[in-house]
């Protein structure tokens, strides 16, 4: 073979093999999670959905772990792996010892050698309120029967729950401002 003719199938072997290395190097995936906050009360769950993008022609298979979960609180995936590109589901559930705060929550994909991340916030409560009646009519003047707010604690504590007088501050005012002169001695002192 002539030297000018190897020159040109040796150009052409070496221009291959850089398009197939960098068709491969191209290869990758993000994640992103909706909704990236979530807030619970303790001893029960939540979820999110977690997005697996590809580009590059990637079509690996992502499975999942997470990190930064709190105290009692275990993490799953539906389904456990995602290929190329997808969702899953992401259940993470509390115990009664689930303390109440807030936590930055890793996920993390990895498919091969390679590994991606996203973060979503888990707020716990250690309580839970309640509002009793639902709903009552207002007609403008006129006093309205009272709210009664339950406070309960969610992390199975024999505390007794608090009740608290139903009107709000901003409630009474606006009732004060609008023509009830007791409720307006009563808050300006």
């Amino acid at each position: 073979m002539s030297a000018p003719r190897l020159r040109r199938v040796l150009s052409v072997c070496l221009l291959l093999a850089l398009t197939a290395i960098s068709a491969k190097a191209a290869a990758n995936f993000s994640l992103s999670a909706s909704p990236t906050s979530r807030t619970i009360v303790a001893a029960s769950s939540t979820t999110y959905t977690i997005t697996v993008s590809k580009s590059g022609g990637f079509s690996g298979v992502v499975s999942f772990t997470t990190s930064g979960l709190p105290v009692g609180a275990t993490a799953s995936f539906s389904p456990a792996t995602v290929t190329g590109s997808g969702t899953t589901t992401m259940t993470v559930s509390t115990s009664s010892a689930t303390p109440g705060a807030n936590s930055t929550v890793t996920v993390t994909g990895t498919s091969g050698s390679l590994g991606r991340t996203t973060s979503v916030t888990l707020i716990v409560r250690s309580f839970s309120l309640s509002a009793s009646p639902a709903s009552q009519t207002v007609t403008q003047g006129v006093a309205t029967g009272p709210y009664t707010i339950t406070v309960t604690p969610a992390n199975g504590t024999k505390k007794p729950r608090a009740r608290v007088p139903a009107v709000s501050l901003m409630a009474a005012r606006a009732c004060a401002r609008y023509g009830d002169p007791g409720l307006r001695e009563l808050l300006s002192n």
